[in-house]
């Protein structure tokens, strides 16, 4: 393999590593998503139309609620 081959690999392999040690930190949040998340209540409710990006959003949250 070439020297610009180890390189794109190596670069590969970091971004696999960050995705995996933090999958939600390279999703682009809507802005309703957004302020979804940055509430801090313990009790919340996400009311949208359709293809918002509810269910996501809900995920999203119980994912950060899991890792405390």
């Amino acid at each position: 393999m070439t020297v610009a081959t180890h390189e794109a690999l190596a670069k590969m392999r970091a971004i696999v590593q960050a995705c995996q040690e933090d999958p939600l930190a390279w999703i682009s949040w809507l802005p309703v998503q957004a302020s979804f998340l940055a509430d801090p209540a313990a009790i919340k409710l996400l009311r949208a139309g359709n293809q918002v990006g509810k269910t996501w959003a809900g995920l999203a949250e119980v994912h950060y609620q899991a890792l405390g």
